[in-house]
């Protein structure tokens, strides 16, 4: 019975200590640990952290009221006392996740201070120590904004190489406007791969932003879906359009043509561009196998040259009229008459 109740409450024998005074220490915590588990289901935690204190007292090597007291401790909110203890039974790779899983809640809700913190990341490996700093930039840019976490990152470890870090970096660069942050930070891990789908979408539209058509040449290798690739290619050029820049989109799209071909995509940009441009001629022969509205055609026209707004018009109308008498004559067979005085179609 004495064994039973020691593996299921973690208390076996450690050295120094003999099998009869670990079933009498078993036998002896036996009431407390099962009182603490019935109150812990009742989720009344002053109860368990007065009984695993006592039983604290009298055996203070017992892991499993250790476990429970910092249960009863992170149930009441007491993290700096469930840390504290917790820090206690880190040695083995369990206490040591429990311990840094507190820390990281304590960083969330700004229970940290500097120099804390500080010592925290003193200790910690690598892995621990970017979740430590990851959570406490996430805590500054959601209570305070995206420029003081970048600061603070910037400040402390922007020499830091480490593949997560970097990418903190780059997101709160993203958010702050700061293109040459995040090619910094990101740039340096393409060649290698360690770039996912979103971090190749940052430092995509970095070098958009930019108007770096170099780079993205450079960076579409990388970029697996055609959907991507599209998105950039796009960005790139109604930036351009944005920036005045009609020779540079106008070139950037010829490349981007040799590179998927001809398609309605590059037709869609042409039109922009063209409208960009004012080019009128370029909105004319575009806008048929695009089939625009004529509305929108004539439109896009009227604020560029009237003359040929009205051409274009009269021209699809024409169209229009001519299909429909076509049509009537073929359901009807009376022979369709031809344009009047008035250039309108008799029907």
């Amino acid at each position: 019975m004495f064994v039973a109740a020691s593996i299921l409450y973690g208390t076996l024998p450690v050295g120094g200590i003999s099998p009869l005074q670990a079933q009498v220490q078993t036998f002896e915590s036996y009431p407390y640990l099962q009182k603490a588990y019935k109150e812990e289901k009742k989720k009344n935690w002053p109860e368990v952290q007065a009984l695993m204190e006592h039983l604290l007292s009298r055996e203070a090597d017992n892991k499993t009221a250790k476990t429970l007291l910092i249960r009863a401790f992170l149930g009441q909110n007491k993290y700096k006392e469930a840390e504290a203890m917790a820090e206690k039974v880190s040695s083995d790779p369990e206490g040591s996740q429990q311990l840094q899983n507190i820390r990281t809640t304590m960083l969330s809700k700004g229970l940290v201070q500097e120099n804390v913190l500080s010592s925290w990341l003193k200790k910690s490996k690598d892995n621990d120590k970017t979740q430590l700093i990851n959570a406490h930039v996430n805590r500054l840019a959601s209570t305070q904004n995206p420029d003081v976490a970048l600061n603070w990152l910037e400040k402390n470890y922007s020499q830091n190489d480490s593949r997560a870090l970097r990418k903190t970096r780059s997101v709160l660069a993203e958010k702050c406007n700061k293109n040459d942050v995040v090619i910094d930070a990101l740039s340096p891990l393409l060649a290698s791969h360690q770039l996912g789908r979103d971090d190749l979408r940052r430092l995509g539209m970095a070098y958009v932003n930019n108007l770096d058509p170099v780079a993205i040449d450079n960076l579409l290798p990388f970029v697996s879906r055609p959907e991507d690739k599209k998105l950039l290619a796009t960005a790139f050029v109604f930036k351009a359009i944005a920036q005045k820049k009609g020779n540079l989109a106008e070139t950037w799209l010829k490349h981007w043509e040799n590179i998927i071909g001809h398609s309605s995509d590059i037709q869609e940009m042409q039109w922009n561009l063209a409208v960009a441009n004012n080019n009128v001629p370029e909105i004319i022969h575009l806008s048929g196998p695009l089939r625009k509205p004529c509305l929108d055609t004539v439109e896009v026209l009227a604020d560029r040259d009237a003359d040929a707004a009205i051409l274009e018009n009269n021209q699809r109308l024409g169209s229009i009229l001519l299909n429909a008498c076509k049509i009537r004559s073929r359901w009807k067979t009376i022979p369709c008459l031809h344009h009047g005085k008035n250039n309108v179609v008799s029907l």
